[in-house]
């Protein structure tokens, strides 16, 4: 069954004309996309999210609200609220305890645990320097894959053929490529529309 979600996934790319071929694109991806396949995808986020700041910053915890925000800016098109990102903590089982706060429900992790489950999921070496180490050096890899990509495109790309460049370097475009584009979007290095990627204040 095809639902907004999956329809919006493909909508921010396509101009009105093309949603025939929209949809087509969305059945297609509805079947390959599964519930089951979401929630790990949310869960593996908020994994990534706790791996760094619990185990490479040395943070004890963090606010719910913290990761719900991180959470729901790498899923734009899908509707994130706390329920689920606790939810998802609940399953990685790396939860120490829920203590509220004045700001809002802190959450304590295991942080031998989830070292254990990056590992388990992500393949990361459970020194914590390594892992913020190896996470920063993959973020400056794919930064400069997608600076690389645009340069040689003439300083913009469709995003069908951006997405199809992307994965043929071995980047996950919806997992990896991008939460990064919406943050370089934000900070002006890019510039996108419903159908091309291009270059912002980043140099041609």
């Amino acid at each position: 069954m095809i639902t907004l979600v999956h329809f919006w996934r493909f909508a921010r790319y396509f101009p009105p004309k093309n949603f025939p071929s929209l949809l087509a694109l969305a059945e297609e991806y509805a079947l390959a996309f599964s519930p089951t396949d979401q929630l790990i995808e949310i869960e593996s986020e908020v994994l990534r999210y706790v791996c760094q700041e619990v185990c490479g910053n040395g943070q004890p915890g963090l606010y719910l609200k913290g990761v719900t925000n991180h959470v729901a800016a790498a899923f734009p098109t899908i509707k994130i609220g706390w329920q689920k990102v606790r939810s998802a903590l609940i399953n990685l089982r790396i939860v120490n305890r829920f203590y509220t706060k004045k700001d809002g429900v802190y959450v304590y992790f295991k942080r031998q645990k989830v070292e254990e489950k990056a590992e388990e999921r992500f393949g990361l070496e459970k020194d914590p320097q390594e892992t913020s180490t190896n996470s920063t050096s993959k973020a400056e890899d794919l930064e400069k894959a997608i600076h690389e990509v645009l340069v040689e495109a003439g300083g913009e790309l469709g995003v069908l053929a951006f997405s199809a460049r992307m994965e043929s370097l071995g980047f996950d475009f919806e997992r990896e490529v991008l939460p990064v584009l919406y943050r370089l979007e934000r900070e002006g290095k890019i510039a996108k529309t419903s159908d091309v990627v291009s270059l912002g204040t980043w140099p041609r």
